[in-house]
Formats: structure tokens, C-alpha cells, sequence
């Protein structure tokens, strides 16, 4: 688990649902050693990517050929490699699609013809963490030193529209707030980001923080994108590709509401955001400051901005919406995909004997050998593991190991994890 949002998207299973939950790693030549049977439902998470060719273990692939419960997938950044995810999805006939996709949109991402029988299901990318809807007070608008905050990155022509704004809007409002005196704090380099408690120290300091709609519009069926942009000398696409990313960004509509947006509501901070869909959750003027694409309205949202009164009262309004309400809560979210599983279920949920081996966790076992457990592994076993194996190799292919890897970094990584892991 590489961020605290895949982390908690994954967590809020176990710590949500009704039903009895296991995890099960199936990527990165995963060997799972289960009876898929004793399951009334199989989700592949999001981070199983199936549209990445030899990601997930081909094992876990038969075992789910012969699985007959209800199946599931959920899948993110559905713009990449289209068609790849979809031949995938031939093979795994899912019973349920988790999909960002706008049911508006669908019909041309995942044909009704194609997968007949299939229910998708429009979820978020992100919901709101149990930890931020338990935060009690936050220090009102006026007493905080930062007037407009954010933080974000030029992620190239490659994605297009929806990826520039992210950029965009920290450029014209760092200039904007220099010239007008205003006390921001924008930065777009990876160096000024800011991770785990710090993220949200700082937004309890910032009267308003900048945001875009995420995902993307370009849908790359092919894979020709994605293969043009990795061989574009200096980040520079040619012309034909530029044409064909301008006429995706005009053809879907799939900007989302981010979990940036619930962690700002969260700690009460104002949203200023470009004018857009937002997955329908918000309201502009309501809910946050809307910002004009072609920024034609700086001096309205600047001087919302300064009205202190007015710019408590909308986010205490943000807060009610997206916080108290619990509509965006996990707990929602996993109620509503326990609801899709039952009504493609064939028996009643919880009839199968599950048993969870002791010693799933069990270090001493082959490294690459898995078994089902009750919380997600830590991300650190996993790597500890990948190592273990890569020591397993031929001793020329470790020599290149070591020679690629450094001897100081494996080091590093058994001193750092070993104990932890087998302290289990």
C-alpha cells in the first residue's frame, strides 16, 4: 500500500462491512493457496491492475476461471490501456464494476452489449477517512496566517485538460496573489509536497486551498497515447497525437470530486476550485468558490476570499454537506457495494466455512506463497518478501542484483523491516 488513500480504501472493508473479510495479494507472481469457494464474493481491488500484462498472477487468474460466487472488480485510472482492461474483464466476467465512469459516458468505455449482465456502479475515488470525520474544532477562517494554499504538479501534456489545470491554477494564483499582495503558500514541485499529519497541520492553517477536477478525459484504447508520450523527446507530443488528446478531452467528461476535497471540508478550509462536475457533489457558491476556466472572475474570487464572514459560513456548510452528513463516509461506501454483491448473490451471504490459516503470516514459508489474511499486508512485507526472492536467484542474476540495487539499500531494507515482519 503505497498511499494513506489506497490504504484506507482497502482497510475500510474489514472495518465496515458486515461480512466477514480476507485479503489475498494476487500480484508481482503471487502463488495464492485458497478454496475460493468457501467465498460467497471476490472484489479485485483497484490496485490489481489488470490492464498491466503479467501484474496480477496468472494463478490467481485460473483459480478465479473456476470460481462460481459473485465477482467483482473495481478499477481506477480507466483511461489507460482501454482496451487491454477490457479483454481482462472478458476473462474475470464480472458480476459488478466499481467504475469512476459517468453512467452518461459508459456505453462507449464498456458496451451493455459487450457485457451483458454486468451492473456498474459509479463510485468515488476516495471517501471520507474515519480519522477526519472525528475532527472537533478547527481554528476559525480569520485566524489563520495562510489566505490561499496549495500544493500540486505539472503532469505534462499526457493527460490532457483536466491534468494542465492542476498546474494552471497554482501558476495563476501564485502570480495573481504576489501582485495583489495576498499571503499564499503554492508551490508545484515535488520537493515542497507534504505528507501524512503535516498535510493536515498545514491545511488547518490556510484560509482557502486551490483545486482541479481529477482524472482525465483521454481515454487511451490502444495504448498509442501512452506510447507516443514515453518516446516524446523534451515532453513534446507530436501534432498528430496533440489532435487526437484535444478531440478526447471534447468527446468525455470524466472530471471526479477528489479526496483533497474532503480533506479540506474536513478541516474546515474553504474550497476555491475551477468550475466543474465534481461527480455531482457540489454545489458552487454553496459549497466552494468557483473559479471561471478562462479566469475572468480573479477579482470575485479574491475578494470572497476576504470576506471572512461569509467564507466561515460556506465552509461550515462544506462540512455539514460532505463531513457530518456521512453520505461520503466509508461506511457508506462499503453498504453500497455489499448491496450490488447481494443481488447477484445465489445463497445467503456467510453460508461458506471459511478457515484462515494461523500461519498465513508465517515468514518461514516460501516468500512468494500466499494465503488469505484479516487486514491488508503492510506494504514493507511485501518488499521485504520481493527481496527474499530476488536472493533466491542464480548468482549471476544476483550479482546484477546487488550491482542495480546496492548492497547498502538491501541492507537498509531487511535492517528496517525484518524485525517488524517477523515479530508477527
Amino acid at each position: 500500500m503505497f498511499t494513506t488513500t489506497t490504504a484506507e480504501y482497502l482497510e475500510s472493508f474489514a472495518r465496515e462491512s458486515s461480512w466477514r473479510v480476507h485479503y489475498l495479494h494476487v500480484t508481482h507472481g503471487a502463488r495464492p493457496r485458497i478454496d475460493l469457494s468457501a467465498y460467497d464474493a471476490v472484489l479485485i481491488s483497484y490496485c490489481a491492475r489488470l490492464c498491466i500484462p503479467g501484474y496480477v498472477s496468472e494463478q490467481f487468474l485460473e483459480l478465479l476461471d473456476r470460481y462460481e460466487g459473485v465477482r467483482a472488480i473495481a478499477i481506477q485510472d480507466e483511461y489507460d490501456f482501454v482496451e487491454m482492461e477490457r479483454q481482462r474483464l472478458d476473462r474475470v466476467r464480472p458480476h459488478v464494476v466499481l467504475t469512476c465512469t459517468p453512467p452518461d459516458q459508459r456505453e462507449s468505455v464498456y458496451p451493455s452489449g459487450r457485457y451483458p449482465g454486468t451492473e456498474f456502479m459509479q463510485v468515488l475515488t476516495g471517501y471520507v477517512p474515519l480519522h477526519l470525520s472525528r475532527v472537533s474544532r478547527a481554528r476559525p477562517i480569520s485566524e489563520r496566517s495562510v489566505h490561499i494554499g496549495y500544493r500540486g504538479r505539472d503532469l505534462g501534456p499526457r493527460y490532457g485538460r483536466l491534468a494542465r489545470m492542476k498546474f494552471d491554477i497554482g501558476r495563476v494564483f501564485r502570480e495573481a496573489s504576489i501582485a495583489r499582495g495576498v499571503r499564499c503558500d503554492i508551490a508545484m514541485d515535488e520537493a515542497s509536497r507534504i505528507y501524512g499529519d503535516a498535510w493536515y497541520e498545514w491545511l488547518s492553517d490556510c484560509r482557502s486551498v486551490l483545486g482541479t477536477e481529477s482524472g482525465s478525459n483521454i481515454f487511451d484504447f490502444d495504448g498509442s497515447i501512452d506510447a507516443a508520450a514515453r518516446s516524446a523527446r523534451g515532453g513534446q507530443l507530436s501534432s498528430v497525437i496533440q489532435r487526437k488528446i484535444d478531440a478526447l478531452d471534447e468527446t468525455y467528461r470524466m472530471g471526479q470530486i477528489s479526496p483533497r476535497v474532503f480533506e479540506a471540508a474536513a478541516t474546515r478550509t474553504a474550497l476555491v476550485l475551477y468550475e466543474g462536475r465534481y461527480s455531482d457533489a457540489l454545489v458552487p457558491y454553496e459549497h466552494y468558490i468557483p473559479v471561471a476556466r478562462d479566469h475572468s472572475n480573479l477579482d470575485e474570487v479574491f475578494r470572497a476570499i476576504s470576506d471572512t464572514d461569509r467564507l466561515q459560513a460556506m465552509v461550515d456548510r462544506a462540512y455539514a454537506h460532505l463531513i457530518e452528513s456521512g453520505r461520503f463516509s466509508y461506511q457508506a461506501f462499503v453498504r453500497q457495494v455489499e448491496s450490488a454483491l447481494e443481488r447477484h448473490l445465489r445463497r445467503p451471504p456467510g453460508t461458506g466455512e471459511i478457515f484462515v490459516d494461523p500461519a498465513s503470516t508465517d515468514m518461514k514459508q516460501p516468500p512468494l506463497i500466499e494465503r488469505p489474511t484479516t487486514m491488508p499486508r503492510a506494504f514493507d512485507s511485501f518488499q521485504l518478501r520481493s527481496v527474499l526472492v530476488q536472493l533466491q536467484t542464480p548468482p549471476s542474476a544476483l550479482r546484477l542484483l546487488l550491482r542495480a540495487m546496492g548492497f547498502g539499500r538491501i541492507r537498509g531494507i531487511l535492517a528496517r523491516i525484518a524485525p517488524a515482519v517477523f515479530a508477527r
